[in-house]
């Protein structure tokens, strides 16, 4: 009889401890607060009402990694130096002069154009006369590049007055510019401009100037 007591008492005992132990899911709500990650790995994936919770978990998490209370308030746009000191440390591109952000690959197909376009050369010719009595014919090489472009351009010219002449003088100087033949284009320029028998010649410039004595005019 003493024996059957023992063992209805352990069982009573063993009965009330495994009643009593706290539920895992109600101890891992408790330390949602501390542990926003934490949380976030107690919720269940499958129930769809779980979502909202997880999104405020997450939110939680970042501002958590960041050291901040609440998330921050920008009421102006972010400084462009600010963004590029951001990128340089993460070393993945760079602000634009537009202000978007460029990633590396972009940046270095730019910078192969920028530097060959950037390969600039000074040339200095003289002229040489021309098939007219009045006409002067400058040379500029285009050294074995097709894609040479004359970004401007200094013409010096001396005009020489006889001594004997004592007589005010205006002499007009134009600037041509003279394209390949066959051209559609140059044909087209040179009408609007009056050249329509030099249909490969376009007019660049003119000027005006006094011829009242030997002097250089730019």
């Amino acid at each position: 009889m003493p024996l059957l007591w023992l063992r209805g008492f352990l069982l009573a005992s063993c009965w009330i401890i495994v009643k009593s132990s706290p539920t895992p899911g109600s101890e891992g709500h408790g330390a949602a607060p501390d542990c926003p990650s934490c949380a976030l790995a107690a919720l269940p994936k499958d129930v769809p009402n779980s979502q909202p919770e997880m999104v405020e978990a997450v939110k939680k998490h970042i501002l958590n990694m960041l050291h901040l209370k609440k998330r921050p308030e920008v009421t102006q746009p972010v400084p462009k130096a600010a963004l590029l000191n951001a990128i340089r440390k993460l070393h993945v591109g760079k602000v634009g002069e537009n202000g978007y952000v460029e990633i590396e690959d972009d940046i270095g197909r730019r910078a192969e154009m920028n530097e060959l376009m950037e390969q600039t050369s000074e040339i200095i010719t003289f002229a040489e006369s021309g098939t007219a009595r009045k006409t002067l014919h400058f040379e500029i090489s285009k050294e074995g590049s097709d894609l040479s472009v004359v970004e401007r351009a200094e013409v010096w010219l001396f005009l020489k007055v006889p001594k004997a002449n004592r007589t005010r003088t205006k002499v007009t100087i134009r600037l041509l510019q003279k394209h390949p033949q066959g051209s559609a284009d140059a044909g087209e320029d040179a009408e609007e401009t009056g050249f329509a028998e030099e249909r490969n010649e376009v007019l660049i410039s003119e000027k005006v100037v006094d011829a009242r004595k030997s002097t250089w005019h730019i």
